[in-house]
């Protein structure tokens, strides 16, 4: 039998192993999964704040468009425990992306 990895352990892997330019395939992945994020989000009529791949692994998120609006039920099913309120006013979503 096969021993199969998910993609953090295979990016941290690579890292640990001194992969030449695995940086630049992190960001490709960043941009591809934030593009992704931003069509899931339109189509939800939510607001996403893009992907980054960290310590927690690859990781999109995304915000109400106000606070009214109820979290949709697959985003709630991706993270239960997290907050949903809209992206606060003085962040701009490249620094919410940024922390």
């Amino acid at each position: 039998m096969a021993k199969i990895i998910d993609l953090d352990c295979l990016i941290q892997a690579a890292r640990e192993q001194g992969v030449p330019g695995v940086e630049a395939c992190v960001r490709v992945i960043e941009e591809a999964t934030s593009a992704l994020a931003e069509e899931v989000a339109q189509r939800l009529g939510i607001v996403s704040t893009g992907a980054t791949i960290d310590a927690g692994g690859l990781l999109a998120t995304f915000y109400a468009t106000n606070a009214s609006q109820p979290c949709p039920e697959l985003i709630d099913a991706g993270d239960a425990e997290g907050e949903w309120h809209p992206l606060p006013a003085h962040r701009s979503a490249a620094e919410a992306l940024a922390h």
